[in-house]
């Protein structure tokens, strides 16, 4: 979304956007034990949406339980990531552009996407948000990026 957003105000700006690069990938948290605490993070996100008492929050759950906290500000991230993607009004791009996802709903992603960007190419990547950067996807990701570039000079 920041790449698609970015790329339109840059044609905006008059600026020559050659291609994009989208990565679109499933998130897996690393906390197996948050579904658990649903209830808390419900109210910690309703009580994290002032800037006030977000730094409270954040500042009283790190005095108290100091390796909450990065559960705590992934937390609120993913709750304000979710807030903006669902405020989110997508216009077409009519350059050409690559999908590299891992969403295990890809048909979907590549409808979503093929929307948006007329001129898509979509790869589908093993695993999953994290292990994006690493062996095998990057193996997939690395060539056909530089392809996508190379293509668009």
């Amino acid at each position: 979304c920041v790449a698609f957003e970015a790329a339109h105000h840059l044609r905006a700006a008059q600026r020559v956007v050659a291609w994009i690069g989208i990565l679109d990938t499933a998130f897996e948290s690393p906390y197996r034990w948050s579904r658990f605490l649903r209830p808390g993070v419900l109210l910690t996100c309703r009580i994290g949406a002032s800037d006030a008492r977000r730094r409270v929050l954040v500042s009283l759950v790190h005095r108290l339980l100091p390796q909450g906290s990065l559960w705590l500000r992934g937390v609120l991230l993913k709750s304000f990531r979710k807030r903006a993607i669902n405020h989110w009004q997508p216009r077409p791009l009519p350059v050409p552009a690559l999908l590299a996802t891992s969403h295990p709903d890809e048909p979907t992603m590549r409808q979503r996407w093929s929307a948006l960007c007329p001129d898509l190419r979509v790869i589908q990547l093993p695993g999953h948000h994290r292990a994006l950067f690493q062996s095998p996807s990057i193996e997939l990701l690395t060539p056909a990026f530089e392809a996508a570039a190379c293509a668009a000079r």
